[in-house]
């Protein structure tokens, strides 16, 4: 069994004055469980007749910010603070803790993992999962207010027997348009305030033996068989080295290895590679963004690929993705391994993973310009 996960997205193309447009709602469907990546990289070949500035123009983070700030969670009972996050799409995660308990605000939940001795001293309500207890508190409901036995309980604890305080990262985003929103933080509460942009670079890969469109189409059509409806009960053993291969080869992209260059003249006896074939030489464009990624941003990045694959005739085109570590256990949805089902729905994929390592997803959609398109979740 591979340790990783696929899926087939079928893709659905509109027309609109004259031109195509894509939507994707498949790729949406997983990215609305990916709230907290922190870098993510875009791969596509170069055309011919196409500049570099082009592309990072084209996919500059207009409007794309978010914060860091250090406070404790009683933030989160400031009712004033409560109701701006509820203006649009609020997402934050504790970076730093002393006694190992994870903190995030996901779709207006507020999510916390204990150890045993933390839990029974903060005093909330919560259940087990393993050795760690977790607590869920809905901080965007409209009964969340003073007065209220769920808010006064957990104003108290954060006033008496939960006072520590995190730093944090967080973002607001639009629910209209996906653009960042200015957040006010009541400063007696919040401290070390800053606003971060996300931080866009590119560079050129040059002379890549780049994977011909075949190897996806294979990867394809030896999961869901010549019958999509039918689910393939078994996954060859060459299914699995066909992904794994291509998944070496993308890591190996990510870090600009020398070994996926055409010309690399490595002794054979210190290192022996061989890209997935066929392949073609072409130089890639990477470019890479960095900080809290907004999954809205991720999935405008996904829509603008799929017309500039389509334009310049490129067969497919990439984009990874890693999510920071500091994740509840009570947040964590996709479960390393690898299975697939034709147009399976992503809850229907979405597993508990109790893992210590691993809570952060590491994903890499391949967006192809016909109606066919991979997620890969490590």
């Amino acid at each position: 069994m591979s340790k990783f996960q696929l899926k087939k997205i079928n893709q659905r193309a509109e027309a609109e004055t004259g031109k195509r447009k894509f939507t994707y709602s498949s790729y949406a469907d997983i990215l609305s469980s990916v709230n907290y990546v922190h870098s993510a990289q875009i791969f596509v070949p170069k055309p011919k007749n196409a500049s570099q500035s082009l592309f990072s123009e084209l996919f500059k983070p207009q409007n794309q910010f978010y914060y860091k700030f250090t406070a404790p969670v009683l933030l989160f009972t400031d009712p004033n603070f409560v109701t701006a996050m509820r203006s649009g799409k609020f997402t934050a995660i504790a970076t730093s803790n002393q006694k190992r308990d994870l903190i995030c605000v996901e779709n207006g939940i507020l999510k916390m993992e204990f150890g045993k001795d933390s839990f029974e001293t903060v005093g909330l309500n919560g259940k087990s999962i393993g050795d760690v207890f977790c607590v869920e508190i809905d901080i965007s409901s409209p009964e969340f207010k003073p007065k209220q036995k769920t808010y006064d309980r957990l104003r108290w604890v954060c006033e008496n027997t939960f006072t520590e305080s995190f730093d944090w990262i967080a973002n607001l985003t639009s629910i209209s348009n996906g653009e960042s929103m200015e957040m006010k933080f009541p400063e007696r509460t919040v401290s070390k305030i800053e606003k971060k942009p996300i931080i866009q670079n590119e560079s050129i890969l040059e002379s890549i033996w780049f994977p011909d469109s075949e190897v996806i189409s294979r990867i394809v059509l030896s999961i869901e068989g010549e019958e999509p409806k039918k689910k393939r009960k078994e996954v060859s053993v060459e299914v699995v080295e066909d992904i794994e291969q291509f998944v070496e080869w993308v890591g190996l992209c990510c870090i600009d290895s020398p070994r996926i260059k055409v010309n690399d003249s490595i002794d054979p006896y210190l290192a022996v590679y061989e890209p997935p074939k066929p392949c073609e030489k072409v130089d890639l464009i990477s470019l890479t963004f960095r900080g809290l990624i907004s999954n809205s941003f991720l999935e405008n990045v996904i829509e603008k690929i799929g017309a500039v694959i389509q334009e310049q005739t490129i067969p497919y085109a990439l984009l990874c993705f890693w999510e920071l570590d500091l994740i509840p256990i009570n947040s964590v949805s996709i479960k390393p391994g690898f299975k697939t089902r034709n147009e399976m729905k992503w809850k229907d994929m979405a597993e508990f993973m109790v893992d210590e390592d691993r809570r952060g997803k590491v994903g890499t959609f391949v967006i192809r310009n016909d109606n066919d398109g991979l997620f890969i979740c490590d």
